[in-house]
């Protein structure tokens, strides 16, 4: 995943993040290519948030609809 977002992750928290949940270290390349997945992942929802809030005839993104976003997004798998 080498596209680069407008906005990235700091690295810090996600290495934290596999930190903690692995108990492993975690190489800096390993720690840009989840944020790489994670920016590509928030992306996504965004973009399905933003129609289910255009649905609902509204101009702000609710928190609801990062969550219906989320679900369709694990129902897809």
């Amino acid at each position: 995943m080498s596209r680069r977002s407008k906005t990235e992750f700091p690295l810090a928290p996600i290495e934290r993040v596999i930190k903690e949940t692995t108990n492993l270290l975690v190489s800096e390349s390993a720690a840009k290519e989840l944020r790489d997945v994670l920016t590509d992942i928030a992306e996504e929802l965004a973009l399905d948030a933003a129609d289910l809030a255009k649905f609902a005839n509204r101009k702000t993104i609710k928190d609801r609809d990062i969550a219906l976003a989320y679900k369709n997004m694990r129902k897809s798998r």
